[in-house]
């Protein structure tokens, strides 16, 4: 059955949910798929599996994505904190981790990021771009990246989930700008070592 179109809802601006970051590359990050977790002694099952989204087959960002263009992360900020009071509330039994478990609430917040990379990518002024929701996997320090453009990250995750996409014009899709390079292999002059 479909969702039948509520004339009331509103659409977010497109502008509203992207901020321009400049992508700092270490391709060490390619790695963190391969560091072990509860119940993945091996890391996540997809790495080295053969999908072309994850390393070692994931192409590197700037292989694929053209850095002379502008890049953009939409962030998507899931409330945890209040995902886990909710699991115990309903199971008061469950131990921490599980009613922190990604299980119940990923793939709701996955869709949400989704939704509003269409919401950006169906505005004209996106068109040519495509996007990752893994820029690790293609060498990017997300971390860093958003920290240099004012979004810290909690790691691990206690109160707030944030779920990044990674937009950019893809190399055969080149869009003319007069913005400088914006993909930062090394440390970027006047912003410190990390």
């Amino acid at each position: 059955m479909e969702k039948s179109l509520d004339l009331f809802e509103t659409v977010p601006d497109p502008h509203d949910l992207v901020i321009q970051v400049f992508p700092i590359i270490d391709y060490a990050m390619r790695g963190m798929c391969a560091k072990p977790y509860p119940g993945h002694p091996k890391g996540c099952p997809k790495f080295n599996a053969g999908y072309p989204e994850c390393p070692p087959d994931a192409m590197r960002f700037y292989s694929y994505f053209n850095i002379d263009d502008r890049v953009y992360a939409i962030v998507n900020e899931f409330n945890l904190e209040a995902q886990v009071r909710k699991m115990r509330t309903s199971h008061p039994d469950w131990s921490e981790r599980q009613a922190r478990n990604c299980y119940y609430w990923q793939k709701g917040a996955r869709a949400e990021l989704r939704r509003k990379i269409g919401i950006v990518l169906s505005n004209r002024d996106f068109k040519g771009y495509d996007f990752t929701m893994v820029p690790e996997a293609m060498g990017v320090d997300i971390t860093w990246t958003l920290e240099k453009a004012g979004i810290i990250l909690e790691w691990p995750p206690v109160n707030i989930v944030r779920q990044v996409a990674l937009l950019g014009v893809p190399i055969n899709r080149r869009i003319n700008t007069t913005e400088p390079d914006n993909c930062i292999i090394t440390c970027p002059p006047g912003m410190g070592e990390r």
